[in-house]
């Protein structure tokens, strides 16, 4: 990711079932999809919390601003080119 080499072989950092775990494809498979599953649940659960957070702060910075009749205010128009 940062054009860095790993150390060690892909092999070594990569989770392996031992024969002993699992017997067979599909039982491993099945293991496989539930932690995936629940993996995905905890991220959404954190992303959750973390966009509730960002909200808080990002509403605790905006001021609610209300024009009265008569105010001068800039009014931004975009200009219309041909074709």
């Amino acid at each position: 990711m940062y054009v860095r080499h790993p150390i060690t072989g892909i092999d070594w950092q990569l989770e392996h079932p031992s024969p002993a775990e699992v017997q067979d494809v599909d039982k491993f498979s099945e293991q496989m999809r539930e932690r995936a599953q629940e993996a995905h649940k905890l991220v959404a659960e954190q992303l959750k919390c973390a966009f509730i957070r960002n909200k808080a702060c990002y509403d605790a910075r905006v001021k609610a601003i209300q024009f009265k009749a008569g105010d001068f205010v800039w009014f931004f128009s975009l200009r219309k080119s041909r074709g």
